[in-house]
């Protein structure tokens, strides 16, 4: 009886974790707000043939956090910086793939700045990474003060109602169309007062879109929208009970450029 015996040399290799879809993909720049929680969502594997096994070993984890409009933007504040708190990255097991949700966990408190969020996902000996950058700031391209003068019916003065007219290109348009024209029916200091701070609040949300017969003048902070022109909000608020309840035909007799230094604005 012959036996024959071979050799044969078998090379073992860690194949690195792999971010099967990412949503949105990364180096997106997300355009978003203080208070939207779920930012993007990623899924990961590890190289296992055995699909059971293919979220063994894995992590997310964020791995730094940087505000790029803040007085330090080389600054980490994420986990392993000062560890602000603002970003997290909660994980679960969904078809057999390690889910991640890059979650906004400040409940608003935070600064509408621009991040850069740098994630990786993880196994016992390799790593693969994502990236995006969370954009909240807001620059206007028009904030001005504007008067409305008019004679109400029935009276022989001429009232002033003043306005701030603040004009948005750089919003989002989806879901919520943002970008437009907002009046809101008050003065700037009043508006500034509203908002308690030196972040000016516009609320796309709760905009008034139409002027419906009898409805009445949009509460203090809250405005008037157009996607369309500084004319189609005028009109808006001209023909509505924050001027005059009757009697509409007046005149626009003063518009000035509001010096909005030190000031932020952000859309909800």
């Amino acid at each position: 009886m012959t036996e024959t015996f071979y050799n044969e040399t078998v090379s073992l290799q860690n194949i690195d974790p792999i971010i099967t879809t990412a949503t949105p993909a990364s180096g997106t720049i997300i355009k978003t707000n203080r208070y939207e929680q779920s930012l993007a969502t990623l899924d990961g594997v590890n190289g296992a043939n055995n699909t059971t096994l293919r979220t063994q070993d894995l992590t997310w984890e964020i791995v730094s956090v940087f505000d790029l409009t803040g007085s330090s933007p080389t600054t980490d504040i994420g986990p392993n910086g000062t560890n602000l708190g603002y970003f997290t990255i909660p994980s679960s097991v969904v078809s057999n793939q390690k889910r991640a949700i890059l979650t906004n966990s400040s409940g608003g408190n935070m600064p509408p700045n621009k991040y850069t969020v740098n994630l990786r996902l993880s196994d016992a000996i390799a790593s693969v990474n994502a990236v995006y950058t969370v954009n909240m700031v807001i620059e206007p391209d028009v904030v001005r003060a504007i008067t409305w003068q008019i004679v109400c019916d029935g009276e022989t003065q001429a009232d002033n109602f003043p306005a701030v007219e603040i004009q948005i290109t750089d919003g989002s348009a989806s879901p919520t169309q943002q970008n437009g024209w907002y009046l809101f029916p008050v003065p700037w200091s009043t508006l500034v007062n509203v908002n308690g701070a030196n972040i000016i609040t516009i609320d796309r949300t709760n905009a008034r879109l139409t002027n419906p017969s009898g409805a009445a003048c949009p509460s203090y902070g809250d405005a008037f929208f157009s996607p369309t022109s500084s004319a189609a909000v005028r009109a808006l608020w001209t023909a509505s009970d924050c001027t005059c309840s009757s009697g509409n035909t007046g005149n626009i007799t003063d518009i000035s450029n509001i010096d909005t230094t030190g000031y932020q604005f952000e859309i909800v």
